[in-house]
């Protein structure tokens, strides 16, 4: 129904010229995101370039369960990255190495900034994992 209501205004070519502009826009922010990721990542985590969307899936190393870093530690400093445990129907307690982030509403500058916080918060859960196999 929208599509059509977009054809009826817009027609053919600029429905296209309107496709061609979004496509740009999220092929834009992934450049941007995957810049960031790897200024800030290399080492703590794996990706893969997606081929298009709005999200990245990162895959941490060295943490098996993702879920309390991701909405404890990382909400508890301002960053917001989603645990990959309800995309693979799996609860906290099931082990879940990725996290998802969107790059679709932040800027380049928030991207830079959340991958590096991102990293210190990796650093972090894993010494603390580190601390808590010790004792």
């Amino acid at each position: 129904m929208i599509i059509c209501k977009m054809f009826d205004l817009y027609g053919i070519e600029g429905l296209l010229d309107h496709f061609k502009t979004v496509r740009d826009f999220y092929d834009t922010k992934k450049t941007q995101m995957i810049a960031a990721v790897e200024r800030h990542l290399q080492g703590l985590a794996e990706w893969n370039q997606p081929s298009g969307g709005m999200f990245l899936w990162v895959k941490i190393n060295g943490i098996k369960n993702v879920y309390s870093m991701a909405l404890e530690r990382c909400v508890e400093n301002n960053l917001l990255v989603v645990p990959g445990h309800p995309f693979m129907y799996l609860d906290r307690d099931n082990d879940c190495s990725y996290i998802r982030m969107s790059y679709s509403l932040v800027s380049e500058e928030e991207m830079d900034m959340g991958c590096a916080k991102l990293a210190e918060m990796i650093r972090a859960e894993k010494e603390s994992l580190k601390m808590r196999s010790v004792s």
